[in-house]
């Protein structure tokens, strides 16, 4: 027998697992849900956000299009679904539908403001969407009249024109005209610093138009008209 069958290995002695807690921390399985106690906190958000909470995704982490700026309506890279459902929101967002004035953006159409117990109380009544129970649970209940917000205010602001022409003015009903000028002339001021009356009644009747083509496409009123009637006695006064 010889001594080779004695000799010791030269190899590393076996690794000694450690003792004690093992629990490796999980990554969560969506990174993307909202943060709830964030949003529930925040009375107004962009359309394009509540559109993004609707679906699940916080709106922080939304993806956006590097081809956007080719001609997109808006930059969001979120499929068929979000879009859907963005221009759904845009098609219903006269005040039968959202009664409380939000922030508009006149150059962003998606980054408008809404209120997020409102959004949420219409979202509810689209049978083809379904929403986040915490969403859902923001849900606003109102009583919002099929036709116009207030009638009252429009009587205040407009008693002198001519009843045949307020039948007209369809318009006025479902979107609040001075918080629009106000708006209007805030961005131009910004971009052009005129703000005349005309000029910001053909900002308006822009901005109705572009709205219109998404949903009813009634024919939008002119600059002129708007100037002449629902901006009749109003100066824009700089915030």
């Amino acid at each position: 027998m010889t001594d080779e069958k004695f000799k010791v290995s030269k190899a590393p002695p076996p690794i000694t697992p450690i003792r004690g807690n093992s629990y490796v921390p999980q990554k969560p399985k969506d990174e993307r849900l909202p943060r709830w106690n964030k949003w529930r906190l925040i009375p107004e958000v962009k359309k394009w956000e509540a559109i993004a909470l609707s679906l699940n995704i916080e709106p922080d982490k939304i993806k956006t299009s590097s081809t956007a700026w080719m001609g997109a309506e808006h930059p969001f890279d979120e499929g068929e679904e979000f879009n859907d459902r963005l221009a759904v929101l845009r098609a219903n967002s006269g005040r039968a539908n959202f009664p409380t004035p939000c922030t508009l953006n006149m150059g962003e159409w998606y980054s408008c403001g809404v209120r997020l117990n409102e959004f949420a109380s219409w979202a509810l009544s689209v049978a083809e969407w379904g929403l986040p129970p915490k969403l859902a649970e923001m849900a606003q209940k109102m009583d919002i009249p099929d036709d116009k917000p207030s009638t009252v205010k429009v009587e205040a602001v407009h008693t002198s024109l001519p009843k045949k022409q307020l039948s007209q003015t369809w318009w006025r009903v479902e979107y609040d005209i001075m918080t629009m000028a106000q708006s209007a002339g805030d961005s131009l001021r910004r971009k052009t610093q005129q703000t005349s009356n005309r000029a910001i009644g053909d900002f308006i009747a822009l901005e109705i138009e572009t709205r219109e083509k998404a949903g009813k496409k009634r024919k939008a009123p002119d600059g002129q008209t708007i100037k002449n009637t629902d901006l009749r006695g109003w100066k824009y006064k700089a915030e």
